[in-house]
């Protein structure tokens, strides 16, 4: 699933990061964030790929602020970069942090706007091509977007994000969360501030003592059957405006955590996804490539052995992609 992930990748890393970007990112980043568990368990003895590509992004990221940044009356700013980007960097260097500091924290910066992101983007093509319903609703509504709308390509890229939000692509938009609701694997962590007692199934109550740290299975929310119905099915409308069965599910949707320590790239992360199905969907054909055993694969199951942030398939399914013959 590279072709969705890649695209995803580089569309973001040139938005944030300019033209001056390294292009060979993307392979060190998954690597990365494969053997991210076991380093953050202090166990990077078990992940040496991970802990050589940690190394590497950092070296790039240092080369990359040396050679394009540039001084100014107003404190500096990376060439060709986004004004978010520069006035982070900006700020990191007004410390005493020397520049491979600074490009550690940028790493990490940089694996948490793109890791889940990126991995999201491959599942949502795993449920296109496996499910041809679900492709040609998703097909229909933005053909007609495109037709009444936005009918040239600098109208759809420039649209502001909120307007996704509307009735356009009301659709894609479910279509996108649904995928999250079904693939995302958040733990959300919470530090007590007071004595709590929370009933227990049996009757009895469990003591949350002031200053504990308590979890929140995010993803078993998700799939559980009292917050979601058939909560086992992937529903390419269960968020949608226009479905009324399925309109209060919206509350215990959390992909991206919850109060003062919720996302900050949520909005930004939405956005860019909602625009790579929407681009892929009315740009190219994607189909499942011809399987020898004569059997149509199904959309893969999940691999428990992992602990990634976002769900990895037990087995991955190939794609071809062919140019629609109408330009955009």
């Amino acid at each position: 699933m590279a072709f969705a992930q890649k695209v995803l990748f580089m569309a973001v890393m040139r938005s944030l990061y300019g033209h001056h970007f390294p292009p060979d990112f993307y392979d060190d980043l998954i690597t990365f964030d494969n053997g991210l568990p076991m380093i953050f368990h202090g166990l990077p003895f078990f992940a040496p790929a991970a802990t050589h590509a940690r190394e590497r992004l950092v070296a790039r990221f240092a080369k990359y602020i040396s050679n394009s940044w540039r001084e100014d009356e107003y404190g500096g700013y990376l060439e060709g970069a986004s004004e978010a980007i520069s006035s982070i960097v900006r700020e990191l260097k007004s410390t005493d942090l020397t520049l491979d500091e600074i490009s550690r924290l940028m790493s990490t910066f940089l694996w948490g706007a793109q890791s889940t992101s990126v991995r999201v983007a491959a599942w949502a093509v795993r449920y296109l091509v496996t499910n041809q319903e679900v492709y040609g609703r998703l097909q229909a509504e933005i053909r007609v977007a495109r037709t009444t709308t936005y009918t040239d390509l600098d109208s759809l890229l420039s649209v502001e994000p909120r307007e996704l939000d509307g009735p356009s692509f009301s659709l894609v938009t479910s279509f996108v969360k649904e995928v999250m609701r079904m693939t995302i694997l958040p733990v959300s962590a919470r530090i007590a501030t007071q004595h709590v007692h929370i009933p227990d199934v049996d009757g009895e109550s469990i003591l949350i003592r002031e200053g504990e740290i308590v979890l929140a299975n995010v993803s078993s929310m998700h799939y559980s059957g009292d917050q979601y119905q058939d909560s086992e099915k992937f529903i390419v409308d269960r968020f949608s405006s226009h479905n009324k069965s399925y309109g209060g599910e919206e509350k215990c949707f959390k992909p991206f955590g919850t109060g003062l320590r919720v996302c900050a790239g949520k909005n930004f992360a939405m956005h860019s996804l909602r625009m790579l199905v929407i681009l892929c969907v009315d740009t190219f054909d994607i189909r499942l490539a011809p399987n020898t055993s004569g059997r149509i694969p199904e959309i893969p199951n999940f691999d428990t052995r992992l602990c990634t942030p976002v769900a990895d398939p037990d087995k991955e399914i190939d794609i071809v992609v062919f140019r629609q013959s109408l330009p955009l």
